[in-house]
């Protein structure tokens, strides 16, 4: 499903954190009346949220519950290492990736991007996969590429040609 106005990448992930993680919103010291209501929403509908944007947010939704003292915004950016932002308008890689210290696999598959600046991306990167968007070159990616990265998808896109790169 397609948002309506392009977004960046930091957009992206704050809205479906914000869909996935309801309990995040909760303000102030956490107490045993509080533990508890936590525990009965862990088994409601709120947690039946689409998570298929990343495989870790089953295990950060058990951290919420069991731990959430623990939850900060800093925890939950080294937490991710996957995230999968198909198809959210996005038209930009912006510096908020940088947030993610330990993601090692991305995909922005089937967005608007006309170009990936590799130094917004994380250095831990390993994957990543741009399939489908509207880019004709990768010289903004490759000007300073994440250096673990080992898979570059780029089909269905309007590049041309690969050999200089």
């Amino acid at each position: 499903m397609k948002n309506k106005e392009p977004v960046s990448c930091s957009s992206a992930v704050r809205a479906l954190s914000r869909q996935t993680f309801p309990v995040l919103s909760l303000k102030g010291e956490v107490n045993q009346e509080t533990l508890f209501s936590l525990e009965e929403l862990a088994h409601s509908e709120v947690f039946n949220v689409k998570s298929d944007w990343s495989d870790n947010i089953t295990s950060l939704r058990q951290l919420a519950v069991q731990k959430p003292h623990v939850i900060s915004e800093a925890f939950i950016f080294q937490h991710f290492t996957t995230l999968r932002l198909v198809d959210r308008n996005i038209n930009e890689v912006d510096r908020g990736l940088l947030k993610f210290t330990n993601l090692q696999e991305l995909s922005l598959t089937g967005n608007c991007l006309t170009s990936v600046v590799g130094a917004h991306l994380p250095k831990s990167l390993t994957v990543l996969q741009l399939f489908a968007n509207k880019f004709a070159d990768l010289k903004e990616l490759t000007i300073s590429p994440p250096p673990n990265l080992q898979h570059l998808g780029v089909g269905y896109t309007q590049l041309t040609d690969l050999s200089s790169y």
